[in-house]
């Protein structure tokens, strides 16, 4: 051969310009858990919220907010007459992840949040001041 064309040969052999493909392989230990594609709704996550209160034996009655995160979490804000609550559940299980609970124990547990609290007793009047003489 010519000493041109084995110089050429011996040239690309020698530069690296090979290829190599490696075959993929799965990452060890097996496939990730599937990723719940459901979330709660608001009214269940609401439910959630006015049971978990119910359970800390606060009267709460109403949802003032609720929104979803982008993380899939719900931030609650129920109140009631007297009580209220700030909760974050998770998204997928409404599982509570943080809670505020705030209660009010001016009101009896017998009594109603309709009724009014009953009337502080009357206190007696304190005694005048006594009086100064006048120096004039």
């Amino acid at each position: 051969m010519r000493p041109t064309v084995l110089g050429a040969a011996l040239g690309v052999l020698l530069s690296g310009c090979v290829m190599y493909q490696r075959a993929y392989a799965p990452p060890p230990g097996g496939a990730p858990a599937p990723v719940a594609s459901r979330l709660l709704s608001e009214q269940e996550a609401a439910d959630v919220g006015f049971r978990l209160c119910h359970d800390r034996a606060l009267r709460v009655d109403r949802v003032d907010r609720a929104r979803l995160d982008t993380a899939g979490r719900w931030h609650l804000r129920l109140a009631g007459f007297t009580d209220r609550a700030q909760l974050l559940l998770d998204g997928r299980d409404g599982r509570l992840l943080k809670g505020r609970f705030y209660r009010e124990d001016s009101v009896p547990p017998g009594a109603s949040p309709s009724q009014t609290p009953p009337a502080l007793p009357e206190r007696e009047a304190p005694p005048p001041p006594p009086e100064w003489p006048d120096f004039q």
